[in-house]
């Protein structure tokens, strides 16, 4: 009797044991289906910060390209206002000549007798003098272009140096999310 009583005993301490093992492996069962799933979440969350890095990559380099053409374009409006003052720095150079030519014709005109010669020279003079007054005109007025067009020149050249700051920035924020 004692014996089988003894061994009830120990059979008894060794069924709360295993109940005692069986929670403890349950409950670190619990804790791992948790941290499994913390790490889904994780996860997930990394991959759709990953994507939106991705999309604002993509976006910087459209801004980049569009910046670039930009650029592009208003570099040949500045060779344009620049080919258009040089035009217009000869026209008044040769409408200057023309006014000196006029003025002398007029000066020898009226050194003679013949009134024609003298009613003609003096119109050519006018005429001379208004073609020099609207040539200078067009020098003040492509010299205000062509520093307007170098003013957008600077402009959209920052405006590239900046799109190609936000590039490197979106490029490193997307490896980041990558590696997360």
């Amino acid at each position: 009797l004692q014996t089988a009583q003894a061994t009830a005993a120990t059979k008894a301490t060794a069924l709360t044991n295993a109940n005692n093992e069986l929670q403890t492996a349950q409950a670190t069962a619990a804790t791992k289906a948790t941290a499994l799933t913390n790490a889904n979440n994780e996860l997930q969350t990394a991959q759709a910060t990953a994507a939106t890095k991705a999309t604002a990559l993509t976006n910087a380099n459209n801004e980049l390209q569009t910046a670039q053409a930009t650029a592009a374009t208003k570099a040949t409006a500045l060779t344009n206002a620049n080919n258009e003052l040089q035009t217009a720095q000869a026209t008044a150079a040769t409408k200057a000549t023309a006014l000196t030519n006029a003025n002398n014709d007029l000066q020898v005109a009226n050194a003679g007798t013949d009134n024609n010669a003298k009613t003609t020279a003096q119109s050519k003079v006018g005429q001379a003098n208004t073609e020099k007054t609207n040539a200078d005109q067009a020098v003040t007025d492509a010299q205000s272009k062509v520093s307007q067009a170098n003013t957008e020149k600077t402009n959209a050249d920052q405006a590239v140096t900046d799109a190609q700051s936000k590039v490197s920035q979106a490029n490193t924020e997307k490896t980041n999310a990558d590696q997360a």
